[in-house]
């Protein structure tokens, strides 16, 4: 994977320009220039170590995966990009069905995995409302006497 952005991104920035210069798409010299960029600045041993651990990092070490999410007494916001290819919507909303106290927070978004960086507005109102809830909630039990 050289580009978490989402398709409709691509699109919509390049369509099926040509870049006669090039004798190639937009998109392709776009992906060689970044490409480029990301040899340049980081070691491809970082990447495949990176990717390696992405791939085999396992919350529940030998445990039962529901009940170690079931167990996270923390609440938690869990937050699905729409357009995600990296971590895909349904891959958070298990996270936010299993651990007890977790809200989904959906952030639509055309700019894929990326989003979390770019629209930052978005994610802010995201994290704003979350910890509004949570205090309120957190009042409400003090209220009522629950014990943390």
């Amino acid at each position: 994977m050289s580009a978490y952005r989402s398709w409709q991104t691509f699109t919509e920035r390049f369509g099926r320009q040509y870049d006669a210069s090039a004798d190639q798409f937009a998109i392709a010299s776009y992906l060689q220039y970044h490409g480029q960029k990301l040899v340049q600045r980081f070691d491809a041993n970082t990447y495949i170590t990176l990717t390696q651990a992405m791939d085999s990092h396992d919350i529940a070490h030998g445990q039962d995966y529901k009940s170690v999410l079931q167990s996270i007494k923390q609440p938690a916001l869990v937050v699905a990009i729409d357009s995600d290819i990296l971590y895909p919507p349904i891959e958070q909303q298990e996270l936010a069905d299993l651990i007890p106290n977790a809200q989904l927070g959906l952030l639509k978004s055309i700019y894929g995995h990326d989003a979390f960086f770019i629209d930052t507005e978005a994610l802010n109102k995201l994290l704003i409302n979350f910890r509004q809830t949570f205090t309120l909630l957190v009042i409400i039990q003090l209220a009522v006497g629950y014990q943390f």
